[in-house]
């Protein structure tokens, strides 16, 4: 397997990150959890053709590191009703260097339908938490602390709009 890597490497080719992969007779499957190092994202949006619809569709390229190579992967930047995907708004709230845990995973919805999706969370740290104290000595606590922030971190997963499954057609990076 090294001399696959070696030729992939020569050519300049980084790979995808697989985070599903298709099962016989259709459907997928989990890869499992990926620890991955956010290396770079990439400096524009790029078109991808979905293999379903045919449809061009925007898409932002993010490099990382995983188990010592670099791998790569696109996020769509529009759900399929037209918004911003949930991947753009997590992705929004990390900077290069994060160390992050990225997991396929399945759910069934209310009428037993189900669908996939892609959990993004941060590897924790044995590191002590700091409290910074802002300029006026003031600390919120409880309720008030909670209406000042908006983290899309502490979105439950049940509200995490849904992808379908991973598939991607043309591989083009920006450069």
């Amino acid at each position: 397997m090294e001399l696959f890597n070696q030729v992939l490497k020569q050519a300049g080719v980084i790979p995808q990150l697989r985070l599903f992969i298709q099962k016989e007779g259709g459907g997928t499957e989990s890869t499992g959890p990926h620890t991955v190092k956010i290396l770079r994202s990439g400096k524009g949006i790029v078109n991808i053709k979905n293999p379903r619809t045919g449809v061009l569709e925007p898409h932002i390229w993010v490099w990382f590191e995983e188990k010592g190579s670099e791998v790569r992967y696109s996020i769509p930047v529009k759900n399929k009703q037209g918004g911003i995907h949930y991947l753009i708004e997590r992705f929004s709230t990390l900077e290069e260097g994060d160390i992050i845990i990225l997991e396929g995973k399945k759910r069934a919805n209310e009428i037993g339908q189900v669908t996939s999706f892609i959990s993004v969370q941060k590897a924790t740290t044995d590191a002590e938490p700091t409290i910074e104290v802002p300029e006026n000595g003031e600390i919120l606590i409880g309720e008030s602390l909670k209406s000042q922030i908006k983290d899309p971190w502490s979105i439950p997963e049940e509200e995490i709009p849904i992808i379908e499954e991973e598939e991607h057609g043309d591989f083009s990076e920006d450069n």
